[in-house]
């Protein structure tokens, strides 16, 4: 029920579709929007970013979405003693990955965050480079852009519908690695 013009501000009359004073239509509040509850399928919850935003991250992926969350301290500009302080923070047995239930944002900042249906393609392999890391695999995820790319320096401008490649190191072998993203909801976007 509304209770005066949004218009003019004059009272309405209980049941009136127009305000007798201006003419204004008096629309009926909307209701609260049906809030569907975002499933927790599982998360990597040890990684390091290694593109445009460098430092820890968590990679929760639910029913509906892939993010990325900052984790620790992170820069935009590659730092090896970043790293180097991740790697020696590291637990000695691998961390579980599989979780499920109600997915709520936790103290993290986000560093991405991704639909589902945004994924292209995602690949596991040992990392390539001149300085590797033999404990460590790449995870790269190629996804459609929605214009902007959380980075720790903020909001990132990107051209709508664009292609971005994040690119992760995630402690352990790739199999166990790939094996794990098979049973997430982008299963098909494992390459």
């Amino acid at each position: 029920m509304v209770l005066s013009c949004p218009r003019c501000g004059a009272p309405a009359e209980p049941g009136a579709a127009f305000c007798r004073s201006c003419g204004s239509p008096l629309a009926p509040p909307t209701p609260p929007a049906f809030s569907v509850h975002e499933l927790l399928i599982g998360d990597v919850p040890v990684a390091f970013s290694a593109a445009l935003g460098w430092g820890p991250v968590r990679i929760v992926f639910t029913d509906q979405r892939v993010l990325a969350m900052w984790t620790g301290p992170h820069q935009f500009l590659p730092s090896p003693r970043l790293y180097r302080d991740w790697k020696a923070s590291l637990p000695s047995l691998p961390p579980t990955r599989n979780l499920d239930g109600n997915w709520v944002n936790g103290p993290e900042a986000p560093a991405w965050d991704f639909d589902n249906s945004a994924i292209l393609d995602i690949r596991v392999g040992k990392e390539r480079g001149i300085l590797t890391d033999p404990d460590v695999s790449d995870l790269s995820i190629k996804a459609l852009s929605d214009g902007t790319r959380t980075t720790a320096l903020g909001g990132m401008p990107l051209r709508p519908r664009s292609e971005v490649a994040m690119i992760f190191r995630v402690p352990g072998p790739a199999p166990p690695i790939e094996e794990f993203l098979r049973g997430m909801p982008i299963r098909a976007a494992v390459r």
